[in-house]
């Protein structure tokens, strides 16, 4: 083996490089994600089309998502009601203006009255 400080034989890639892919290899996590048996086909027909493991697109996106690339959803039943958008949006005012009561571990949910509280 190569010592740390030197490359690879034929490689512009340090020796180190590639131990560090080793190590980060067995950092690694499952992540089980449920989707339509037809959108996970279609993906890895597109991955596998463009050598790519279906496991390597996901890892990219998901990268992506975590440095705050934009996020595009383009099926309308992911995109919350109005009903609820509503909801949220007065719930988050409600918090960020400290109109809101906070639970405890000692208060269980099911012991909160809210027109008690309201």
């Amino acid at each position: 083996m190569a010592a740390p400080d030197r490359q690879q034989a034929g490689s512009a890639i340090p020796a180190h490089s590639c131990r560090t892919n080793i190590v980060s290899m067995a950092l690694q996590t499952t992540l089980t994600v449920r989707l339509d048996s037809e959108v996970k086909a279609a993906a890895k027909q597109r991955a596998d089309a463009l050598g790519l493991s279906l496991s390597a697109v996901i890892s990219n996106q998901l990268r992506r998502f975590i440095n705050g690339a934009p996020v595009v959803i383009d099926d309308d039943s992911l995109i919350p009601s109005e009903t609820v958008a509503k909801a949220r949006r007065q719930a988050m005012s409600e918090y960020r203006s400290g109109q809101y009561t906070s639970l405890d571990g000692s208060q269980a949910i099911t012991d909160y009255d809210p027109v008690a509280h309201g």
